[in-house]
């Protein structure tokens, strides 16, 4: 099967009585609904705090946290000769 973005996001495929309910906390849009320290997934739908416009919306803040740890890298010293 071949399908675009859009028909695998609507899940067209699919008929309205197949597709079930999330639970608000797991699509959580902070910059339409405010802080929730109870939510699962941050849905930003306006922009995401990666943009200066963005950066203090609400929960921009986990956003960064979660950008810093995503892009951490531990170095590790590997001892002995080089050659």
């Amino acid at each position: 099967m071949e399908a675009t973005g859009a028909q695998l996001h609507r899940f067209t495929w699919l008929s309205d009585d197949l597709i079930g309910e999330l639970p608000i906390e797991w699509n959580w849009l902070p910059d339409e609904f405010g802080p929730n320290e109870d939510a699962k997934l941050l849905h930003f739908t306006l922009g995401t705090p990666c943009f200066h416009e963005y950066a203090n919306t609400p929960m921009a803040a986990e956003w960064h946290r979660e950008k810093l740890l995503a892009n951490y890298s531990s170095q590790h010293v590997i001892d002995g000769p080089f050659d």
